[in-house]
């Protein structure tokens, strides 16, 4: 029965391979059901590891679900990191590097099943010794969760790699603290901004959250469900915003209110009548920082102008920084290259006061979020070693060898 049962399984992974395109949730049958009865099939046959796609998924001994992330060379990287630093120095710009955590615990016990390893957090530490080397200043939030948590496994979904609102608000907490201490233009008092008692948690009882890049290759029998819980700021009604979006094809979404109606916002529709949810594909989550590029203003801060380049964990974290700039511009590089060129551009045109690079492990392996010059989604070439300037020249002027 056992042979038979693994065969079946092995039948619906090559199916779910074929029909799997990293959606969120498929909803026709029979796409989302094969996908499901390969998960749960998976799971009763005690199966901790599936190729769905390429895409390697690992079911861990504390029931989290996680990548396998390969170890990764890190030279490329931290030189194109440090290039932007020495490019922004002369031009009196601040450069402050934010290491993200893996769902893989750098300091607890082995969960993996046997024989499989993580280099996440191996690649995280190259990375941040040798931007150190370099002189970027940089922030390991992955020490501070260790030092605050016990349960590593509770800061993130079940289903789906990123952490949870929760741990989100504690890695705003810490860098906002971090902030507020060594740049004079952060405003806002981190003291009451970063304090839980100011915030409402609330269950989202009716909202069954499968993450799109894991449950959702799976389906719902393999890990089950995960529940949102969503913070609220007690002092909504003294607060106020305008938050531009700009989505894919150039559309600008302009809200102007609340933080409710503007940094937690209802789903936006473009004009094709396509829905863009925020972070995680959910109608009640933070605003996106995963999208082209997102700006907000403050209207009650007139000071401060920060850049955050990011990935899917920033969105929490972006609206809550909120509270701390003038204005706030969040870019995800691998849209934002595609459509708009080289981020320096945008920051000479800008003229930010602080520019945070903020990373999950998971961004090391593509080539966009770590190009500022070149372009490498449109040239298709990697990060070039000797991709550095002296700060005086503009721009324009680096050619595609960094010279």
């Amino acid at each position: 029965m056992a042979v038979v049962l693994a065969v079946l399984a092995i039948g619906f992974r090559y199916s779910a391979s074929t029909i799997r395109t990293g959606e969120i949730n498929i909803k026709k049958w029979p796409k989302e059901s094969l996908v499901s009865i390969y998960g749960g099939m998976l799971r009763l046959l005690g199966i901790d590891y599936a190729d769905v796609s390429g895409i390697r998924i690992v079911r861990m001994a504390d029931g989290q679900m996680a990548f396998l992330n390969d170890r990764k060379e890190m030279a490329p990287r931290i030189e194109s990191v440090a290039a932007l630093g020495q490019w922004l120095s002369p031009k009196g710009i601040d450069v402050l590097y934010v290491q993200l955590p893996a769902k893989v615990d750098k300091f607890g016990d082995a969960t993996l099943p046997y024989g499989l390893t993580d280099y996440a957090n191996e690649n995280a530490d190259a990375m941040l010794s040798g931007l150190r080397e370099h002189g970027i200043k940089t922030v390991d939030i992955r020490d501070s969760l260790h030092a605050a948590f016990t349960n590593y496994a509770s800061l993130f979904f079940v289903t789906d790699h990123h952490w949870t609102f929760e741990t989100g608000f504690f890695a705003y907490a810490e860098l906002a603290r971090e902030l507020q201490a060594s740049y004079p233009y952060v405003g806002g008092d981190v003291g009451f901004f970063a304090d839980r008692n100011n915030y409402d948690f609330a269950f989202e009882t009716d909202a069954k959250f499968l993450g799109k890049n894991l449950g959702g290759r799976l389906g719902q029998w393999y890990a089950g469900y995960d529940t949102l819980r969503v913070l609220m700021p007690r002092y909504d009604d003294a607060t106020e915003y305008t938050v531009t979006t700009v989505l894919p094809d150039r559309e600008r979404i302009t809200q102007h209110g609340r933080f409710s109606a503007t940094l937690l916002p209802v789903p936006l529709h473009d004009a094709r009548g396509r829905i863009h949810y925020g972070i995680y594909g959910m109608p009640h989550a933070y605003v996106s920082a995963e999208l082209v590029r997102t700006t907000v203003v403050n209207h009650r801060l007139s000071h401060g102008k920060a850049l955050l380049l990011c990935d899917s964990f920033a969105g929490i974290v972006l609206s809550l920084l909120a509270n701390h700039f003038g204005v706030i511009d969040a870019v995800d590089l691998r849209s934002y290259n595609k459509e708009y060129g080289k981020v320096c551009d945008l920051i000479e045109t800008e003229g930010y006061d602080l520019v945070i690079l903020m990373f999950s492990p998971g961004l090391f392996f593509e080539d966009a979020p770590f190009d500022y010059f070149n372009n490498v989604a449109q040239v298709s070439r990697p990060v070039a070693k000797n991709m550095l300037c002296t700060g005086r020249e503009t721009c324009a002027t680096l050619n595609q060898d960094g010279e």
